[in-house]
């Protein structure tokens, strides 16, 4: 596995628009690694080892899911399913908040900056690799979050 320099990962993280696929490829390298070297780590950790494979599993098949969903998408795709969610938001936004509708708004509005963020990776690649590419050739990742 390649090295990335500690002031390039910060710049990583400081471009928000990028950040979930980043925050999603750290997080998941450093729990690898930690279940690699599950020897070396605490006693508790050693003792939830399953619950840790399983949620790296979880992880790599959230990412395979994104990546599917971008792969096979256009930019045309992104864009209309964007303009159709922030239609939505505008009509819901309209209305009358009752608890309901303001998690039902915010799980648009979060969906909304998910397609947002798929849009502009989209401007920068065609397509995405899988999660472990990533990280055996960081230098890739970096092409397409600067």
């Amino acid at each position: 596995m390649g090295k990335i320099k500690f002031d390039e990962v910060i710049k990583l993280f400081s471009t928000y628009d990028d950040r979930f696929l980043v925050h999603h490829l750290l997080e998941y390298a450093e729990l690898k690694e930690k279940v690699e070297r599950a020897n070396e780590q605490s006693f508790y950790f050693q003792m939830g080892l399953e619950n840790h494979k399983k949620r790296l599993r979880v992880m790599k098949l959230t990412f395979e899911k994104t990546r599917r969903y971008f792969n096979h998408s256009t930019l045309d795709d992104l864009i209309s399913k964007s303009a159709s969610i922030k239609e939505t938001m505008e009509i819901k936004k309209a209305c009358e908040f009752n608890m309901i509708s303001r998690i039902s708004y915010y799980f648009l509005k979060s969906d909304f900056l998910y397609h947002k963020q798929l849009i502009k990776l989209k401007s920068k690649t065609s397509e995405l690799q899988s999660i472990d590419y990533y990280l055996e050739h960081p230098e890739e990742l970096l092409k397409i979050t600067e």
